[in-house]
């Protein structure tokens, strides 16, 4: 018989081949072998130029691994795209056989694709449930008992810079706010002050560096107000600051910190070598170092039902080439703020990483720059706030407080850093 009798009589398990598909199966198998063999030239060229000391065989099983790995998922679905191709082709002779390769490399696709969609809706799927559990845990969680906020209203510093009731009196609910004199530490304060219930405060304590603004701050609060002017990243004012937490502890019959925003922060403009280590290195002190002491000073007078507000940045999501040591402090800032919240989950503490996009009208801009410089899409301080503060008071585990940063969230777990670093120099 034709053709239609030869392919009748296939096996539809297996397949067949005819004659003049011969050259299509050896040209394929012969490919396959090129891609083999290139694949362990690779892989040794790579381990070659990989520094591991041959005496170190964890090491070396370890690079192995990394290295060849993905050559082996390569070729594997090579393999098993070809054998499917072999077998449709066989089965359906009435369709045309070209492009081949076309075909291989589209079924490899459809493989990629079906397992990293897969992967994207399952781990969705859990971080739903963990979200519901989260939020159940903290649901159920106790408040220590306290007082509702005072109700009398103090309007001016005292010459120690402290405004407050008598600590004797009640319960004393803080809110301490790092880098309070201006910005998005500002804008907190006058936040809480104006709806304290929702945050269950009775007290602020500002601290930054600049007292002359944490006064004025403060003369525009209706709450007690402690300012404490200070900088964050001198060994001895934490200790100091360790001791007053203590005292001041010990002179009330209840104490507890119920809100922590660490807002101190800044950038700078420029690569490495153009800043240089010592400006960098005071980043990472201001922007690191400082928020992880304040937070582990303040956590033991912390209660269930506490809130931590850690603020990121976007530049956390991505490396950034020009704003370098910022983009990596802040990622660091970030991935302490998750970890943390697991920590604390058992103890009904909630940790908050807030990641805004650009803020039009801070100073942040001005001193990263240099120069007033109008960033594309930069957001408001007030929207900032008002979105961050409705998250943080929902114990919610990230947030983005507008458009650009959630896209950049959504986008930047999606595309390769590699990709992400050239749209990121090319944007800046």
């Amino acid at each position: 018989g034709g053709k239609d009798e030869q392919y009748q009589s296939c096996n539809n398990n297996t397949g067949c081949f005819l004659k003049e598909d011969a050259d299509d199966e050896k040209v394929c198998i012969l490919f396959f072998y090129c891609f083999s063999i290139f694949q362990f030239v690779f892989f040794l060229s790579f381990l070659s130029s990989y520094q591991v000391h041959v005496s170190d065989k964890n090491n070396i099983f370890l690079t192995c691994v990394r290295l060849w790995h993905p050559h082996v998922i390569l070729a594997t679905l090579f393999w098993e795209s070809y054998n499917k191709n072999i077998q449709h082709a066989a089965l359906s002779p009435e369709k045309e056989k070209k492009g081949f390769f076309m075909h291989i490399i589209a079924s490899i696709w459809s493989h990629l694709t079906g397992i990293f969609g897969t992967v994207v809706l399952v781990t969705a799927l859990i971080s739903v449930v963990i979200g519901l559990i989260e939020r159940y845990h903290y649901a159920t969680q106790k408040a220590a008992p306290g007082l509702s906020p005072d109700t009398n209203r103090n309007k001016a510093a005292g010459e120690d810079a402290v405004i407050r009731k008598d600590p004797h009196s009640d319960a004393r609910k803080i809110a301490v706010i790092t880098g309070a004199s201006s910005g998005l530490g500002s804008g907190y304060a006058k936040a809480i002050d104006k709806n304290p219930k929702a945050y269950d405060v009775n007290e602020i304590w500002l601290i930054a560096r600049r007292k002359n603004r944490l006064d004025a701050l403060a003369r525009q609060l209706h709450l007690p107000v402690y300012v404490i002017p200070m900088d964050l990243t001198d060994p001895g004012n934490l200790k100091w600051f360790e001791e007053t937490l203590k005292k001041e502890n010990d002179r009330s019959s209840s104490f507890s910190v119920s809100v922590l925003l660490n807002c101190a922060g800044f950038g700078k403009f420029g690569t490495s070598s153009e800043i240089g280590h010592t400006e960098e290195g005071r980043m990472i002190d201001v922007n690191d170092k400082a928020a992880v002491n304040m937070t582990d000073l303040l956590i033991p007078y912390m209660r269930p039902g506490s809130r931590i507000g850690q603020i990121c940045s976007v530049a956390a999501f991505q490396p950034i080439p020009g704003f370098n040591a910022y983009a990596a402090s802040k990622a660091l800032l970030y991935s302490y703020s998750r970890a943390l919240r697991v920590e604390l989950l058992k103890h009904g503490i909630s940790v908050t990483a807030v990641c805004p996009y650009w803020i039009k009208d801070t100073e942040f801009i001005e001193v990263a720059a240099g120069k007033k410089r109008n960033l594309p899409l930069a957001s408001r301080s007030d929207s900032i706030i008002r979105f961050s503060l409705w998250d943080i008071r929902h114990n919610h585990a990230l947030s983005t407080p507008g458009v650009v940063c959630t896209l950049d969230r959504i986008f930047a777990g999606l595309i390769p850093d590699e990709v992400m670093v050239f749209l990121m120099k090319k944007f800046l």
